[in-house]
């Protein structure tokens, strides 16, 4: 006998210590490097209001990480973290 194990892993095969932005369905995260973690917010919002996630060791604890912040799975992984803000007044 034998245990399943099921991994959460990038389509395109990209190492997790290259992942710089990921995107969920209403937010995204950015690696902070201020801090060596990532930091999650709302796509649009009110009031900006960051969730700064633990460091993780792998796609799968991040996944959780975020699902139990924002009640949504990672659906988009990235090398890069190129973003815009804009304030609507």
């Amino acid at each position: 006998m034998a245990k399943v194990i099921t991994t959460l892993a990038a389509e395109d095969g990209l190492n997790f210590n290259y992942i710089c932005s990921f995107k969920t369905e209403s937010c995204i995260g950015i690696w902070n490097y201020a801090n060596d973690n990532f930091m999650l917010v709302n796509k649009s919002d009110i009031k900006f209001r960051p969730y700064f996630i633990p460091n993780c060791k792998n796609l799968e604890e991040l996944d959780k990480k975020v699902y139990d912040a924002c009640d949504e799975h990672i659906t988009e992984v990235f090398k890069d973290s190129g973003y815009t803000f804009t304030l609507d007044v």
